[in-house]
Formats: C-alpha cells, sequence, structure tokens
C-alpha cells in the first residue's frame, strides 16, 4: 500500500517524502459549520506555531447580499484542542499568501 492510498498524499519526488517523512497523516485541525473557513492561504508559521487560512467567497452578513467578504483565520496549533479566532482585517477578498519574513504573512488579494 503507498502513501497516496493512506493519506491522499502524492508524492512525486524523493524531496516531499523528506518533509513529510515515511508515514504522513492528515488530521482534522477545526471545523466551522457557518461558512468554508478553510479554502486557501495554509501559510505555517513554525516561530508561533499558527497556521493562517482564508475562507472561500461569503456573502458579507453586514452588507448586501451581492457583496462577498473572504474571512482571515488564525490556527493556534499550541493549545489541546487547537483553537482559531476570525482576524479582524481591511483586506479585501484575501486569497493565497505566504511567509514574510520570519514572523509575518503576506496575503494575497483576488479580484470581484
Amino acid at each position: 500500500m503507498t502513501n497516496s492510498e493512506i493519506t491522499g498524499f502524492q508524492s512525486h519526488h524523493k524531496d516531499f517524502d523528506a518533509i513529510t517523512g515515511p508515514t504522513p497523516t492528515l488530521e482534522l485541525l477545526a471545523e466551522h459549520r457557518d461558512y468554508p473557513f478553510a479554502h486557501e492561504a495554509g501559510i505555517y508559521i513554525p516561530e508561533t506555531n499558527n497556521l493562517w487560512i482564508t475562507s472561500n467567497r461569503c456573502v458579507d452578513p453586514n452588507g448586501s447580499k451581492s457583496e462577498q467578504k473572504v474571512y482571515i483565520t488564525r490556527v493556534d496549533l499550541n493549545t489541546n484542542p487547537i483553537t482559531y479566532e476570525e482576524i479582524p482585517t481591511e483586506i479585501p477578498m484575501g486569497n493565497g499568501g505566504i511567509n514574510y519574513g520570519r514572523d509575518h504573512i503576506l496575503i494575497c488579494v483576488r479580484g470581484p
């Protein structure tokens, strides 16, 4: 049985196997029932052991039905059970992102 049959990971290069190890696993860290909160970004900051994610497009509950919003969430991997919080921001339609410097993140935005 291969790793992809066990976990869903597909490795096409030995360097990926060095990152995941010989027996990678999948684990549900957090679940939100009100909106699809874990869509993109997936920015891990090792110094704080936090994971930053962006939601899918959601209808803004404070605006008209045609206005959309993307939520940014910080998942704290230091707690047991793991906790997460929505981060208030003025970033419009956040999408993907990357580590920026030692302990910063850069969120990219998408158009309407």
